[in-house]
């Protein structure tokens, strides 16, 4: 479930016996439900390393300075909570006001271009493009499409880096 703040990841199981939420947070052997299908998806090279993948998740939160550590329940069901950044810090980190502008009309307008950027920011091509390249090399956007036919500017979100760097 997706919420303004946080993405909630549901399962309907529970952890395996001896295995705590509090485990999950340190260093803990892997204790597979299905022992028969984690070792084919290891060998294949869909997970590094068995018992490292809620590591991986809270190095990488933390990385992404997210405000707050992921949690791990164990209630009815399990459920993992990765917190969104603060609203109002979202963009803060290196980016000055002109950049800043571009960023939040890119996120606010999925698909915008550079001469949509330019008439609503009212600033010289020039402008736009210097900052829509701080903003490429701190990979906080990227471009989508041919440019020949029109491509776009998109946000590169923290799950979707999460996501990536989790598929070898």
């Amino acid at each position: 479930m997706l919420f303004k703040d946080r993405l909630e990841i549901w399962n309907p199981g529970s952890l395996p016996y001896g295995l705590t939420t509090a485990k999950l947070r340190k260093p803990h052997s892997s204790i597979p439900a299905n022992p028969l299908l984690a070792e084919p998806m290891y060998l294949a090279g869909f997970i590094e390393r068995m018992g490292t993948g809620t590591g991986d998740i809270i190095r990488l939160c933390e990385e992404a300075g997210l405000k707050k550590a992921p949690e791990f329940l164990q209630e009815e069901i399990f459920k993992t909570i990765l917190w969104r950044k603060n609203t109002e810090d979202k963009y803060a980190v290196g980016v000055n006001g002109g950049v800043k502008d571009i960023l939040v009309l890119i996120e606010s307008n999925p698909g915008i271009n550079v001469s949509n950027i330019k008439s609503l920011l009212n600033v010289p091509q020039r402008t736009i493009e210097r900052g829509i390249n701080q903003l490429k090399k701190e990979n906080k956007i990227e471009f989508k499409g041919a440019p020949k036919t029109g491509g776009y500017y998109r946000i590169i979100d923290f799950l979707m880096i999460l996501c990536f760097n989790s598929i070898k």
